[in-house]
């Protein structure tokens, strides 16, 4: 039995179980946070985007639509961008039908005042409003949440234009997961859904945009050691968010139109492998021959072509900021120079639909479609005239037989692999220099899209999907613009009349899209009437 301490002694320490200091102390930061979290949520300034996070489109958390200073009452802003000039500023839902313009930067660089005003003209009505929630670089993965956010605008329609990015957004996220370790990456979604914890990291992105860097895309690392099934994974998920996308939009009765994308033909493979064993004869032979048969075409024939072809918009003259949408503004008041397309002005918008339904024309020629050539670099004149020689299909004897002796090789090439998309895509070009047969051309061409490991132009296999989705899916509508542009060019034959780069529209293909969408939209068939026929 212990013996009472003395009168006036010193008492003894309260002696807590540690188990029971653990929970104290994560009772008392709970509770200190709970209140910092409380007082953010109540007392705290609107959320204000700032740099974009790289986690955007991958973590649900990170939202696209946002309540800020600025935003208009009752209404909301996009946090797309880096929550400046560029971020839209988007009012309730009013009468009006709302459309929403989704995908990358193919529908990002579409003109929406064309297509609102397309979609108004008849009858001098005022029905429609349109919205561009288009995205650089963004595939459907991040097209899928965008989606899910975008249903408290309340829009009528959707138009998703998406399939050039699939890879390209495999490649970063890739590249982003590496980085950060999967975990890291879990653990910082779950923090972010705090708001006080989101202040704070929306002020250390905010201190650290001036030393951020962008790096850039690595095909040949990502893609080079790929296997089918790999492959096979980013073609599954493009089904499956345009599955899910559709099926959300039906349940919340949005009318959904799918578009099948529009590639350059003539945009030579990023990533050919043969798929040859390492060290076999084969693989020696197919890589003689391959050398031999590129040095064998004549070079004004490949010019600015092969083997990759490197052409950017710029080189059409898009000299703009760093977002491009400054080339879509009409002068300010008082402001002398135009932009550098005239034809997309608001006052020439209905001149460049002339010029566009009297598309086609002989391609590479007059150039309804396209920038005008005072416009360009070196490098898009290069490339133009070589185009020119091969569409023409008029070697002379000298020509005629290096190319003869060119698409032996690569005949011989293909043979011995055909899993590689830049020999196809290497002796399409020799036999459309020769004249030969349109039909084989273009199949070899679609075949080097299929092939190849790290498109960026859409392809074949990604328009079947589309199709496909479109058919599956009750209530979702197709805008086959694949089909259309295929059935206006000379032979079937898509290129750089239509595309800038790899798959950036040229500016009269852009109202050419948006024309068919608004005959679409008002009850037409598209392609059945002359582009700019809608409501006529």
């Amino acid at each position: 039995m212990a013996k009472p301490a003395p009168p006036g002694a010193p008492r003894a320490p309260l002696r807590i179980p540690w188990p029971r200091r653990l929970v104290l102390g994560l009772l008392v930061a709970g509770g200190v946070l709970a209140t910092v979290e409380g007082a953010a949520r109540l007392f705290g300034a609107p959320w204000r985007p700032v740099v974009e996070p790289e986690s955007r489109g991958f973590d649900p958390a990170e939202p696209y639509l946002v309540k800020t200073e600025d935003s208009p009452e009752g209404g909301l802003t996009t946090h797309l961008f880096d929550g400046g000039a560029h971020e839209l500023q988007i009012p309730p839902k009013g009468q009006r039908k709302r459309v929403l313009l989704m995908g990358g930067s193919n529908t990002r660089l579409l003109p929406e005042a064309f297509l609102q005003k397309l979609l108004n003209e008849p009858g001098a009505r005022d029905e429609y409003e349109v919205i561009n929630l288009g995205r650089h670089g963004y595939g459907s993965g991040r097209e899928r949440l965008l989606f899910e956010q975008a249903l408290v605008l309340e829009p009528d329609v959707v138009f998703l234009y998406s399939g050039h990015n699939e890879f390209v957004e495999k490649e970063y996220r890739s590249r982003r997961e590496k980085e950060d370790g999967e975990w890291v990456r879990k653990a910082s979604e779950k923090l972010r859904e705090l708001k006080a914890v989101n202040l704070v990291a929306s002020e250390m992105r905010r201190a650290l945009k001036d030393t951020a860097t962008m790096t850039g895309h690595d095909w040949e690392k990502c893609f080079a050691t790929s296997t089918e099934a790999q492959r096979d994974e980013v073609y599954d998920a493009f089904r499956d968010n345009l599955t899910a996308i559709c099926r959300l939009g039906r349940e919340r009765g949005v009318r959904v139109v799918l578009g099948t994308v529009v590639r350059n033909m003539l945009y030579a493979p990023v990533v050919s492998r043969s798929d040859l064993p390492q060290g076999s004869a084969e693989l020696g032979e197919f890589r003689e021959l391959w050398a031999r048969g590129l040095r064998g075409i004549p070079s004004r024939f490949t010019e600015g072509v092969l083997p990759v072809n490197s052409i950017e918009v710029i080189d059409w003259g898009l000299q703009v900021g760093e977002w491009w949408e400054e080339f879509y503004r009409p002068p300010a008041e008082g402001q002398a120079d135009a932009p550098p397309y005239p034809q997309l002005r608001p006052e020439a918008m209905d001149a460049a639909a002339a010029l566009g339904r009297g598309w086609p024309q002989a391609p590479l020629a007059a150039g309804a479609l396209w920038t005008p050539p005072a416009l360009w670099s070196k490098r898009a004149h290069q490339i133009v005239a070589a185009l020119s020689l091969v569409h023409a299909g008029r070697p002379d004897a000298a020509d005629h037989a290096a190319l003869d002796a060119a698409v032996e090789d690569l005949s011989r090439a293909v043979e011995l692999a055909p899993a590689h998309a830049a020999a196809h895509f290497s002796l399409a070009l020799c036999l459309r220099a020769e004249g030969e047969d349109p039909e084989r051309i273009v199949h070899l061409l679609d075949e080097a899209g299929d092939l190849d490991w790290g498109p960026i132009a859409g392809n074949v296999r990604i328009n079947g999907i589309i199709r496909d989705v479109a058919r599956s899916v009750e209530g979702t509508e197709l805008l086959d613009e694949d089909a259309l542009f295929r059935g206006r060019a000379r032979d079937g034959l898509v290129d750089f009349q239509v595309i800038m780069d790899a798959n950036h529209l040229q500016p009269g293909a852009k109202l050419l899209l948006l024309h068919d969408l608004a005959v679409l939209l008002l009850g037409h068939e598209p392609g059945a009437a002359p582009a700019g026929s809608a409501g006529h």
